[in-house]
């Protein structure tokens, strides 16, 4: 992609420069997919009902074809799950953005030049947007309710705008990979008695070592 800019352009991004954003697009990109594999795994664990829905939509599917991106488009259940993950337990706690030009909100001026902050979850679990925030529903994200598409911005777990996390896409993806990979291959559960209190500052993260356990199929 970073090639085709620069014939449309004629900007002329070295080779040295695409490697770094490559290496920054996978170095931000894996803190935020550890992050949010970590929450998928305890969030699934404590509703089983969903795991077992997710498995159940893997089972349907060829296991003989390669995971293809035909193949990943087909896990429509598990793309629901993981919309719902990371609106519960986005891998990115906020932001800042440089304010333009001066500009009020709510009465409050707003000066040039000011960096505002903003909190990634007060938008994801906002009751206006999302009907019982707290409460996991991936379904809120299938075709009939798209509760995402409610308003502009307002499903936003690697921030929006020309200032979204670059790794986003990346993330996704391997997201998909890994948990089609696990549900070929395994089932887990966590150790019983553990305090899976999540901090969300500066990544998502388990507060304390937590352990699980993986079993063969």
């Amino acid at each position: 992609m970073l090639l085709t800019v620069r014939e449309q352009t004629h900007n002329q991004i070295t080779i040295t420069e695409i490697v770094e954003q490559m290496v920054n697009l996978l170095s931000l990109g894996k803190k935020e997919l550890s992050s949010a594999l970590t929450s998928f795994l305890i969030l699934t664990t404590e509703h089983l009902d969903v795991l077992n829905l997710l498995q159940i939509e893997h089972e349907k599917l060829d296991k003989l074809e390669p995971l293809f991106f035909a193949k990943l488009k087909k896990m429509v259940y598990l793309e629901e799950v993981i919309k719902e993950v990371l609106r519960l337990a986005p891998p990115v706690s906020g932001g800042l953005l440089e304010v333009l030009q001066d500009c009020s909100f709510e009465g409050f001026r707003i000066p040039k030049g000011w960096n505002v902050g903003y909190r990634i979850s007060s938008v994801l679990q906002d009751p206006e947007i999302y009907k019982q925030p707290e409460r996991f529903n991936s379904e809120r994200f299938n075709l009939v309710n798209a509760e995402d598409q409610k308003k502009p911005l307002c499903y936003i777990p690697f921030g929006g705008g020309v200032r979204e996390r670059i790794g986003k896409e990346f993330a996704y993806l391997v997201i998909k990979i890994f948990i089609s990979a696990l549900l070929d291959n395994c089932s887990w559960k966590f150790k019983e008695n553990q305090d899976l209190t999540i901090n969300t500052f500066p990544v998502t993260r388990p507060a304390n070592k937590i352990e699980v356990c993986f079993t063969q199929k």
